[in-house]
């Protein structure tokens, strides 16, 4: 089939670290770029970038390109419901998406409460032995009333370069970031859903090729990057039962800020 839906359970399990490792298990999909998620691009049936390839979140299109960078992609798997990827053109998915979609969904407060429960938090604690990596992640979430749901979620990793072969470590590929999302939920009638939500994702500054796309500094040396990223939404969705009748609608708005600093001088580019 040319779609393929992954839930939050398959996203645990495979304990991936960005997005882009959910998404490359799936036929027809690969990833293409550099050994950070600043440099990843998704590849569906031989399209890649954003030019081809549209990746949304919460209704939301993402839709930053800069040159020899990533899709712009920093959603934190911790934090994703379900991913949707259409492998071809859909008309579902809107204009610009000739080789296909990613779509994201992120969690709600009802995504981890059970049908009972007030109140919960979670704390996950991760280590990556390749890199080094720590990762801890702390979300509080709860029904303030009986038609409201609240969710905060903050993630942070912080790793040492890759090691690859015979034990050498890949130069210049650690990283520092820090995650967020805090979404409300109204329903003011049982039609009737109103979500508010922010994502947010900010990195650096690290010491990184400013060729984000491949493994080498060959294109513009080395740079110390610093990446601002946030997607604030506000989607509705009105189902009164009727079969043929379902609004849908979002109004989002998406900064990404991106410094790319050189710096001469010893040990520097």
């Amino acid at each position: 089939e040319s779609t393929t839906i992954i839930d939050a359970a398959e996203i645990e399990r495979s304990q991936s670290a960005t997005v882009f490792e959910v998404a490359r298990e799936v036929p027809g999909v690969s990833v293409d770029g550099g050994p950070r998620a600043a440099g990843m691009k998704f590849n569906i049936r031989g399209f890649r970038g954003n030019e081809d390839v549209l990746f949304k979140i919460d209704g939301a299109l993402k839709g930053f390109e800069k040159y020899r960078f990533g899709s712009g992609v920093f959603i934190e798997p911790e934090l994703i419901r379900s991913i949707t990827i259409e492998r071809g053109p859909s008309i579902l998915t809107g204009s610009g998406a000739v080789g296909g979609a990613v779509i994201a969904t992120t969690k709600s407060a009802g995504d981890l409460l059970a049908p009972s429960e007030r109140v919960g938090a979670l704390f996950k604690l991760g280590y990556d032995a390749n890199n080094r990596e720590r990762l801890r992640m702390l979300s509080l979430y709860g029904r303030p009333s009986e038609r409201t749901d609240l969710l905060v979620s903050l993630t942070r990793r912080d790793s040492d370069d890759i090691r690859v072969a015979n034990g050498y470590r890949f130069p210049a590929s650690a990283n520092s970031t820090e995650g967020s999302l805090i979404k409300l939920g109204w329903f003011p009638t049982d039609a009737l859903m109103l979500e508010l939500s922010r994502t947010a994702f900010k990195s650096g500054p690290t010491y990184t090729p400013f060729d984000a796309n491949s493994s080498n500094a060959f294109v513009g040396g080395y740079v110390h990057q610093k990446v601002d990223d946030e997607t604030i939404n506000l989607r509705f969705t009105y189902e009164p039962g009727n079969a043929w009748l379902k609004l849908r609608g979002t109004l989002a708005h998406e900064t990404t800020a991106l410094d790319n600093e050189m710096r001469v001088g010893p040990g520097e580019s």
